[in-house]
Protein backbone atom coordinates (compact mmCIF):
# COMPACT_ATOMS: atom_id res chain seq x y z
CA UNK A 1 0.00 0.00 0.00
CA UNK A 2 1.44 3.36 -0.98
CA UNK A 3 0.70 6.76 0.47
CA UNK A 4 -0.71 9.28 -1.97
CA UNK A 5 -0.70 12.87 -0.72
CA UNK A 6 -3.04 15.21 -2.53
CA UNK A 7 -4.97 18.25 -1.33
CA UNK A 8 -7.22 16.45 1.21
CA UNK A 9 -4.27 14.80 2.95
CA UNK A 10 -2.21 17.99 2.88
CA UNK A 11 -5.16 19.97 4.26
CA UNK A 12 -5.56 17.50 7.13
CA UNK A 13 -1.85 17.78 8.00
CA UNK A 14 -2.01 21.58 7.84
CA UNK A 15 -4.98 21.61 10.23
CA UNK A 16 -3.15 19.33 12.66
CA UNK A 17 -0.12 21.64 12.63
CA UNK A 18 -2.30 24.72 13.08
CA UNK A 19 -3.99 23.12 16.12
CA UNK A 20 -0.59 22.34 17.64
CA UNK A 21 0.58 25.92 17.02
CA UNK A 22 -2.57 27.29 18.67
CA UNK A 23 -1.94 25.11 21.74
CA UNK A 24 1.64 26.34 22.06
CA UNK A 25 0.57 29.96 21.57
CA UNK A 26 -2.21 29.62 24.15
CA UNK A 27 0.27 28.31 26.71
CA UNK A 28 2.80 31.04 25.97
CA UNK A 29 0.36 33.95 26.32
CA UNK A 30 -1.92 32.84 29.15
CA UNK A 31 0.22 30.45 31.17
CA UNK A 32 -2.99 28.71 32.28
CA UNK A 33 -3.14 26.30 29.39
CA UNK A 34 -1.26 22.99 29.70
CA UNK A 35 0.39 22.50 26.35
CA UNK A 36 1.68 19.01 27.23
CA UNK A 37 -1.79 17.76 28.17
CA UNK A 38 -3.30 19.33 25.09
CA UNK A 39 -0.67 17.90 22.75
CA UNK A 40 -1.11 14.44 24.34
CA UNK A 41 -4.87 14.68 23.89
CA UNK A 42 -4.54 15.83 20.30
CA UNK A 43 -1.97 13.17 19.45
CA UNK A 44 -4.16 10.38 20.79
CA UNK A 45 -7.18 11.77 18.91
CA UNK A 46 -5.26 12.15 15.64
CA UNK A 47 -3.74 8.67 16.02
CA UNK A 48 -7.23 7.18 16.13
CA UNK A 49 -8.32 9.43 13.26
CA UNK A 50 -5.30 8.49 11.12
CA UNK A 51 -5.91 4.79 11.77
CA UNK A 52 -9.53 5.07 10.70
CA UNK A 53 -8.59 7.08 7.61
CA UNK A 54 -5.81 4.64 6.69
CA UNK A 55 -8.04 1.58 6.87
CA UNK A 56 -10.81 3.50 5.12
CA UNK A 57 -8.55 4.13 2.11
CA UNK A 58 -7.92 7.86 2.56
CA UNK A 59 -4.19 7.50 1.85
CA UNK A 60 -4.41 5.11 -1.10
CA UNK A 61 -4.42 6.00 -4.75
CA UNK A 62 -7.78 5.54 -6.41
CA UNK A 63 -7.76 4.97 -10.13
CA UNK A 64 -10.96 5.17 -12.14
Amino acid sequence: MTFVWQWPQLTLCALVLICAAVDVTRDAYTGKHSVSASIFGNVSFYAVLATLLYYGGFFTEVRP
